[in-house]
């Protein structure tokens, strides 16, 4: 028909009739033939079925060959020229696929398989069904099963999600059967999901956790349900950076890995909308082959990255720790140790040690864990001789508020000596027996260990006075090195090094330079330094701190060398085999009154026995009893002095005019006591007055006992 619209047979195309018949699908599909058609120079030919029949009946041969079959106008047309159906076409296209999805037909289901026809959310980008991602997580049919969510693994604009006019549960079902991911991820997908982490941590912290805590909630649906699939990826996602973290926990001390590593604190417009007045945690990424376990965060934290717990709290119990071995993530336990497993654990505790202010955090749960980590390994000898030779010169054991190494600890310690000695049982290692043996804690110290101690105490004071904290500690040292000295059987005469303690300023001297108050009869002297009245004087008497009396006799006596002539007891003796007791006794006293010039002389019995609380010595008790009392009115000289010192000479050997010119005159009075004692006054006794005491036995007198 040329102008007036006819076409020749040869360029008339027909379509299926029972297609065009279809009313909407029938004209939507004609419509796009007709324009592949007019590409083709070919004319698409709309007549109705009466006419179509007789052309058949005609020459149906003929009518065949221009006759486009459903069939073929799905493979041969729609699919191979979806690509030109855009912008008005869009929607219709978007019809003739939805029909098509319903379609029965192997060879057209093949087609559409390898089609990009699907448009995907937001911009309708064309995809093949493989590449789409079911988001609706469920399947309707015979049963209701429940699908793993993949859509945390996917953003819309990643062009995954089917548009809604797709989301119709029978032609999501058949997507499905096309290759639509639905619940396990093909392996490159799987890598590049990984992948998207790393894509995610430079925009948003935010949107790299979401993604990171749905992979990891993927992957272990995945190894539950074909674990020889993901093995076959296993090495290159433990390679892929996208392993999360964890953050400086709050009460941490000391140094932590992961702060080393790159930080995303950004978000994007969304979470930011969204958290605008919440605290939001910044983010940090890792190959998970470099990363431990968050169970092993107090073992390994300061030098290791640890994984965050965000991500472990989604798949705890065997399956969690499964998709940790997967992933190559170490685990460092009490309940397997292996050698290199103690290195990590002895270099944590030894950067621990070295931190300040240690948090109760830490006390309580991070040492408790290193500890119990170490504890367990020493029950094999060669690994405890490993922890031995990291730790034992080391400060790593913790006391309180610090670390301490093992030389300043023993079992046994008197009262409060930090923070020069410690206690075993105010450390935490009194809970661990297997670290106790392996450090070999010293039983107790020895005496120089307190008596160093006090001296660099004095020395560092440079006599200024003691704080009440540093007293404390002086009075438990001393405490302590009494005990030693007691226990030991230490002469202090045979000590050779000087034990400084505190006077009652709290200044610390050697101990021999100081007194203790024994004896409130005796008056003070300016020579007389007290020690502190709140050392016991026990430990004053066992550190050679002199009493009161002592001093007091030191002061007020002269040292006239009684014992050097000859042995005392056996002169004595022999003086009182010669000149038993008889009235000889009183001839001889009065012979030394006469012999001194006096003129009269009285003998008193006195049979009153005197309190005996104000004694210089608890030995004395025994002479407070009768006595016999002589008196002359004539004092004593130097010379007298002298010569009852030289039992058996006297001072008045060559003197004619002496009536006792042998000596023994006084010496006598041993026949009736063992310790004689005389009082005398004048001009020729240094300083006026004196009062002596002769103890030959040395068991009564203070001084003659020390």
């Amino acid at each position: 028909m040329g102008n007036a619209g006819y076409v020749s047979f040869q360029q008339t195309m027909f379509l299926d009739p029972e297609l065009r018949k279809e009313r909407t699908i029938g004209i939507i599909a004609f419509e796009l033939l007709r324009l592949v058609l007019i590409e083709k120079d070919k004319h698409l030919v709309d007549i109705n079925n009466v006419h179509y029949t007789e052309l058949e009946e005609a020459n149906a041969e003929a009518v065949k060959r221009h006759t486009i079959m459903a069939k073929d106008f799905y493979i041969q047309y729609f699919f191979r020229n979806i690509a030109k159906f855009e912008n008005n076409y869009a929607a219709k296209r978007n019809l003739v696929t939805r029909h098509i999805l319903k379609t029965q037909d192997e060879d057209v289901l093949n087609a559409f398989k390898e089609t990009k026809c699907i448009p995907t959310k937001p911009k309708n980008i064309l995809r093949l069904p493989r590449e789409l991602v079911d988001i609706s997580g469920i399947i309707v049919g015979t049963h209701f099963q429940k699908l793993f969510p993949l859509k945390g693994l996917f953003n819309e604009s990643d062009e995954r999600f089917p548009i809604e006019e797709f989301s119709d549960y029978t032609l999501l079902r058949n997507l499905r059967k096309l290759g639509m991911m639905h619940e396990v991820l093909p392996n490159d997908i799987v890598l590049d999901r990984a992948e998207s982490i790393i894509g995610l941590y430079s925009t948003c912290s935010e949107c790299t956790l979401n993604r990171y805590s749905h992979f990891m909630k993927y992957l272990e649906h995945a190894l539950s349900k074909n674990k020889d699939s993901q093995n076959l990826i296993q090495q290159q996602l433990q390679n892929i950076p996208f392993a999360v973290l964890l953050n400086r926990p709050k009460h941490w001390v000391g140094p932590w890995a992961s702060e080393s590593n790159d930080i995303c604190d950004k978000t994007c417009k969304e979470h930011t909308k969204l958290l605008r007045n919440m605290q939001l945690e910044s983010v940090r990424l890792a190959q998970p082959c470099q990363v431990f376990s968050y169970g092993s965060r107090n073992l390994v934290g300061c030098h290791s990255n640890v994984l965050s717990e965000t991500s472990t709290m989604h798949y705890v119990g065997s399956k969690g720790y499964n998709v940790e071995i997967f992933l190559g993530i170490r685990h460092v336990s009490s309940s397997h140790i292996d050698v290199d497993d103690v290195h990590l654990v002895c270099e944590q505790l030894e950067m621990i040690s070295k931190s300040n202010n240690i948090s109760e955090h830490v006390t309580k749960i991070v040492l408790k864990d290193v500890y119990t980590f170490l504890d367990k390994a020493c029950e094999v000898e060669d690994i405890a001789e490993i922890v031995s030779g990291r730790l034992c010169t080391q400060a790593s054991i913790f006391e309180k508020d610090r670390f301490v190494t093992r030389a300043v600890i023993a079992k046994s310690l008197y009262g409060q000596c930090k923070p020069h000695l410690y206690k075993l049982n105010d450390t935490m290692l009194k809970d661990y027996r297997n670290l106790e043996t392996m450090f070999d804690i010293t039983e107790t110290f020895c005496l120089s260990t307190f008596v160093e101690i006090l001296s660099k105490i004095h020395n560092d004071k440079c006599g200024a006075k003691l704080t009440e904290e540093e007293f404390e500690v002086c009075r438990s040292l001393l405490v302590n090195v009494s005990n030693t000295i007691v226990k030991e059987c230490i002469r202090i005469e045979d000590l050779d090094m000087v034990i400084y303690a505190p006077n009652a300023n709290n200044k610390l001297f050697p101990s021999t330079e100081l007194c203790f108050n024994d004896f409130e009869a005796v008056e003070e002297s300016e020579s007389m330094n007290f020690t502190s009245d709140r050392l016991d004087k026990k430990v004053c008497k066992a550190i050679g701190i002199k009493k009161k009396k002592r001093v007091f006799i030191d002061d007020h006596s002269i040292d006239i060398d009684f014992y050097q002539e000859e042995t005392l007891v056996n002169r004595i003796k022999r003086l009182i085999d010669g000149y038993p007791l008889d009235t000889g006794l009183f001839k001889e006293l009065l012979q030394n009154a006469d012999d001194a010039g006096a003129n009269e002389i009285v003998f008193i019995l006195d049979n009153n026995n005197y309190a005996d609380t104000e004694l210089m010595s608890k030995s004395m008790k025994q002479h407070q009893g009768p006595a016999l009392c002589v008196y002359n009115n004539k004092g004593f000289t130097q010379k007298d002095f002298e010569g009852i010192r030289r039992l058996g000479q006297g001072s008045k050997e060559g003197d004619p005019t002496k009536t006792g010119k042998y000596g023994v005159g006084f010496n006598v009075v041993y026949n009736v006591t063992d310790i004689p004692s005389f009082y005398t006054k004048g001009e020729e006794i240094e300083g006026g007055e004196t009062i002596c005491y002769l103890d030959p036995l040395a068991n009564t007198f203070p001084l003659f006992q020390e």
